[in-house]
């Protein structure tokens, strides 16, 4: 399995680990779009995306990391 398959496994786990645990604090409906993509930047754009893109998207949420 390539590296890239065992870090889409394990974003995959922890982003089923995490809404098993949202669900118990909060409605999704009820998320506001900030944490929302909080999250999906830490589960997803960190861990499957290149540096360059990573900056594009900081850019265009104008976020800070």
């Amino acid at each position: 399995m390539s590296d890239r398959a065992i870090n889409k496994t394990m974003t995959d786990f922890e982003i089923e680990v995490a809404n098993i645990e949202n669900e118990k604090l909060q409605k999704v409906e009820n998320i506001k779009f900030r944490d929302f993509i909080d999250r999906w930047m830490d589960l997803y754009v960190k861990a499957e995306l290149s540096i360059n893109t990573i900056d594009t998207y900081k850019v265009s949420l104008n976020m800070e990391f």
